[in-house]
């Protein structure tokens, strides 16, 4: 894949998964496979993480990778059908032991600044770091440690699968979305977004 060669500029080593499968009813196709530029979007956004990350893995199913992404290490929600809060219980028990960003595989506007500003206001006393957009955390571009791992699971035990609600309900440090971050945090959720997103970025 070509590309920018993202590194992080913090202290913070971090892994990260990135989320596919999911039912993209709107988009009424698998997202992960869409075009952009000269890959898929799942492509674009492993490019970003993938040279700053201490590992990284695709978390969910996914009925068709895009070849070159075939040999990276794929693993099921835990439990599946429940939306990313089974994810982010997959990816945390996969990596027990360091901060993990939670990525959609729908950002391909992401850029590292957005991953470095997060990863810089890591402390030791918080588990999850998050953008906050008009009110609400924006929970699948975030960063968690695995310490939260046992409050999602008594969350998904009581039913409860919003990651807001998970957020909120922890230690976190939330950091406002400039200009800037919000348009690397677009989701393509839409034939209409897909089309906005690629008329904002050269490479697509």
């Amino acid at each position: 894949m070509s590309a920018r060669q993202p590194a992080n500029s913090t202290n913070t080593p971090f892994n990260a998964g990135i989320l596919v499968g999911g039912r993209s009813s709107r988009m009424g196709r698998d997202k992960a496979t869409l075009p952009w530029g000269n890959n898929t979007m799942l492509e674009t956004v492993v490019r970003t993480v993938s040279s700053a990350a201490a590992q990284y893995v695709l978390v969910g199913q996914c009925a068709e990778l895009p070849p070159p992404l075939r040999g990276v290490t794929l693993i099921p929600d835990d439990p599946p059908g429940i939306g990313p809060v089974g994810g982010l219980a997959a990816l945390l028990t996969h990596f027990p032991n360091q901060w993990c960003f939670l990525l959609s595989c729908d950002l391909p506007l992401l850029a590292p600044d957005t991953l470095n500003a997060l990863l810089a206001r890591v402390t030791p006393d918080v588990s999850v770091v998050a953008y906050r957009i008009e009110g609400r955390f924006d929970p699948c571009c975030a960063l968690y440690h695995p310490r939260v791992l046992p409050e999602v699971r008594w969350q998904i035990k009581r039913g409860i699968h919003s990651l807001n609600a998970i957020i909120r309900s922890v230690p976190h440090i939330s950091v406002d979305a400039d200009d800037a971050t919000r348009r690397a945090l677009t989701n393509v959720n839409t034939s209409d977004d897909l089309k906005h997103a690629r008329s904002t970025d050269p490479e697509a």
